[in-house]
């Protein structure tokens, strides 16, 4: 068991600890860094073993380093229980001795971070050692939005509380500062998905049922153009347009739809819809994330990996979830990434049935 030796010292700034696995999330953790030793200093944030210089004993530098710091950020990536995973088993495992130490620590903040779409580990995935870390409350850091989500983890550190989970595009909705937080206020929430072919009526260029994912997704821009055109290849009816020309790094626009659902919690859903696109830069595409009442964002699912990018003609598209047992919220929404302009029309929500057959929600 690796010892932890805490040091007593006068804090001003917090001092951070970057635990992550390199197969797993090195770019992740690589951004990480730079944008909080640029904000705290470099002194104040420790991520590599590779920093040190030859010769010195390494494990003792991680048991000083371990216990001198005030958080722990366990970057977690989709890898990290899978390919590589097992070696969280292996006492000699450096990145479960990192997180088992601070664990020990009460005074040491442990607070998982999860990039790349990854789902926090259940109790029964980890080892024995590490069991409690599915007891802290994750901070979801998404692919678009990714330095405004990062700057308010920075407030949090500097506060000295955890971060809370957030949404954005690649990432997912929460309710916390500037996001709705009592979701069954909202008069833009729906008991049931609707509209998704685009041809029900208009308010302020908005379809019934859509609206602008401020307020629920954390970073999205209101700059983004939302209409509902007419569509140009000939098929009778209306779609919906999402565009914007000129763009500030980061920046997305998002359109959606949120509903009570209960009722499909446990199930596999399915969103699937036809898109087009025209000079995408980054990325476009379709996103599902589910909320408990309590617990924001459960999980969170994109097209981020396989995103529309460039002009492409109308094709089919279509994302799939497992949704959790504690669900109570559904979001889906699409999403464009950078500049460009996406066009989306007749989507479906399916779930799963135990006659092995999709049925509309």
């Amino acid at each position: 068991m690796l010892k932890v030796y805490r040091q007593t010292r006068c804090r001003q700034m917090p001092k951070i600890f970057i635990s992550y696995r390199r197969e797993d999330s090195i770019a992740y953790a690589g951004r990480i860094y730079d944008r909080l030793s640029a904000h705290f200093g470099a002194s104040s944030v420790f991520m590599d073993l590779d920093t040190l210089d030859p010769g010195v004993d390494f494990v003792k530098v991680l048991q000083q380093t371990v216990a001198s710091c005030d958080v722990l950020l366990a970057v977690i990536g989709r890898q990290w229980l899978g390919a590589y995973g097992a070696r969280l088993s292996d006492p000699g495992d450096f990145v479960g001795r990192e997180i088992c130490a601070a664990l020990e620590q009460e005074t040491i903040k442990v607070v998982p971070i999860l990039v790349g779409g990854a789902a926090m580990p259940k109790p029964g995935e980890l080892p024995r050692r590490l069991a409690a870390l599915s007891n802290r409350h994750a901070f979801i850091l998404p692919d678009v939005g990714f330095q405004q989500t990062l700057g308010r983890l920075i407030e949090s550190l500097e506060r000295g509380e955890q971060g809370r989970p957030v949404h954005e595009e690649r990432g997912s909705p929460a309710g916390e500062a500037g996001l709705v937080k009592d979701a069954a206020q909202d008069p833009r929430v729906l008991d049931r998905p609707i509209n998704l072919g685009f041809d029900g009526a208009v308010a302020g260029g908005l379809p019934h049922g859509w609206f602008n994912s401020s307020g629920h997704v954390s970073g999205v821009s209101t700059e983004y153009t939302i209409r509902v055109v007419l569509r140009d290849d000939g098929i009778a009816g209306k779609c919906l347009m999402l565009a914007k020309e000129a763009v500030a790094p980061e920046q997305f626009g998002s359109v959606m739809q949120r509903f009570r659902a209960d009722f499909l919690a446990g199930r596999t859903i399915r969103l699937e819809g036809e898109i087009r696109t025209r000079e995408v830069v980054d990325w476009a595409g379709l996103w599902l994330r589910g909320d408990g009442d309590s617990t924001p964002n459960l999980f969170f699912y994109n097209m981020q990996d396989a995103g529309i990018r460039g002009t492409t003609p109308w094709r089919s598209y279509r994302i799939e979830a497992r949704l959790p047992p504690n669900l109570a919220w559904l979001n889906l929404g699409i999403v464009l990434s950078g500049s460009g302009a996406v066009w989306a029309d007749n989507l479906r929500l399916l779930m799963w049935t135990n006659n092995a057959t999709w049925n509309d929600v």
